[in-house]
């Protein structure tokens, strides 16, 4: 969604991207693993891609939510020519968040906040050096009619304290303080159904004085604020019982903080597809001809496994089982509880039903014994493996033919049903003389 998840956090990033949407828009619990590969021109002469992980769990347990993340923030590193030999040189920036939030005034504000502690590695080769501080981030997130959000974030700077006395090898004062700068962004959402979101957001990036490049010190960065405007929007295209497909798309226009380098215009777009309990996921962040990022994830969806298991009691979820679902209508099905219309049939089932929702903290205390039951019966529990697969198999086949054969409800109405004619004879009563 091009980065404007802010007014719209439903995914497990929500941790680092708006921890306010912990308790408010996120639902559920969910991990995932995304691998990177980012090819960024204007820090890296070589224009070489460099690889990074990010991950995340979050979890919501009304009012309240929890997460915690790995994000990748800056990364340089590259091969130069120094005294007549080659010397790889690094600095590399990377995030672990912790967060929670809390919903308040009949669930129409959520306020969260994360402590960040931060991680820079810089290396020449021969040396290095790992630099560890702390930071913080506060988020926001209001519930407007028709379920709009407006949405706010602030981000401290973080300070990496240098070491010039430090042996860098051939290199001369290369273990600098390192800074990364405050970051606040203001964001307008709208989630009318678990099917759509969209949103636009605008990102200001703080100053960072006396800072250069690896690649040249002479060439300054950050000396101005950075202003990006951001719009995107995510759409599930298709939702059955053991079958999902999800796909996102958005564009920002990145401001420029490097001496010398113009704006760039950014487009993005990401799939993901959960076949039964796995699932992958690929998209691309690219501004030519100098930016390229690519995205892929693959995994194993943590909560239907443990579903399965019967570790964790069974969700009640709802399907709509069909391809390209209406993304028009207000509807609660599927939501977190804050976003659930008063007096609404979802609203009632969950007031109804609240042993349903999943109690992570209880989770934690009931699994090593559940565990242990298992394994005493996992001779059984293997033999019946795989005719669970090939029955989900079955069913994923079923229900994507029933949705292609299906015609649209509306469609049938418009063709006339013919009455049948009754063939049955009328008895012809004779007049009394």
């Amino acid at each position: 969604m091009a980065g404007t998840n802010i007014a719209a956090p439903m995914t497990a990033d929500t941790a680092f991207v708006n921890p306010a949407g912990l308790a408010m828009t996120f639902s559920g619990t969910k991990i995932t693993f995304n691998g990177q590969w980012i090819q960024n021109g204007q820090l890296d002469p070589n224009n070489e891609a460099h690889w990074s992980l990010a991950s995340s769990i979050a979890s919501q347990h009304y009012p309240y939510g929890f997460g915690i993340a790995i994000r990748p923030v800056h990364n340089e590193q590259s091969t130069y020519l120094i005294g007549g030999q080659n010397v790889t040189l690094e600095n590399s920036t990377r995030e672990i968040i912790f967060s929670g939030s809390k919903v308040f005034f009949k669930d129409k504000l959520s306020l969260g906040a994360g402590f960040i502690l931060g991680h820079n590695y810089r290396s020449t080769g021969l040396n290095s050096n790992i630099i560890m501080a702390p930071g913080f981030t506060i988020g926001t997130l209001y519930q407007l009619p028709w379920r709009t959000f407006i949405a706010s974030t602030l981000t401290t700077p973080i300070n990496y304290p240098g070491n010039l006395s430090q042996s860098s090898g051939i290199v001369t004062d290369f273990f600098q303080e390192a800074y990364s700068p405050w970051r606040t962004s203001l964001g307008l959402g709208w989630i009318p159904n678990r099917h759509f979101q969209l949103a636009t957001a605008v990102e200001f990036i703080g100053v960072t004085k006396n800072a250069g490049l690896l690649s040249q010190q002479t060439t300054s960065i950050g000396t101005i604020a950075g202003f990006i405007p951001r719009v995107g929007l995510a759409y599930n295209f298709a939702e059955f019982s053991g079958f999902k497909g999800k796909i996102s798309m958005g564009t920002y226009i990145e401001t420029p903080r490097i001496d010398n380098a113009g704006t760039r215009l950014h487009w993005t777009t990401a799939l993901q597809v959960n076949p039964w309990i796995f699932y992958f996921g690929a998209g691309i962040d690219v501004s030519a001809p100098t930016y390229q990022n690519i995205i892929y994830a693959a995994g194993i969806d943590t909560i239907k496994i443990l579903e399965l298991l019967d570790l964790i009691p069974s969700l009640n979820r709802k399907f709509d089982n069909t391809f390209f679902p209406n993304v028009n209508n207000i509807d609660d099905t599927g939501l977190s509880k804050p976003l659930l219309t008063p007096g609404s049939e979802e609203w009632q089932r969950v007031k109804d039903n609240p042993d349903q929702e999943v109690n992570i903290l209880q989770v934690g205390r009931d699994l090593p014994g559940k565990i242990g039951i298992k394994i005493k019966n996992a001779p059984k529990e293997i033999i019946n493996i795989g005719p669970s697969i090939i029955k989900n198999v079955k069913q994923v086949v079923k229900d994507t033919q029933e949705a292609l054969n299906d015609e649209d409800g509306i469609v049938k109405s418009e063709v006339p049903v013919k009455a049948k004619k009754n063939k049955s004879k009328k008895k012809k009563i004779k007049k009394s003389k």
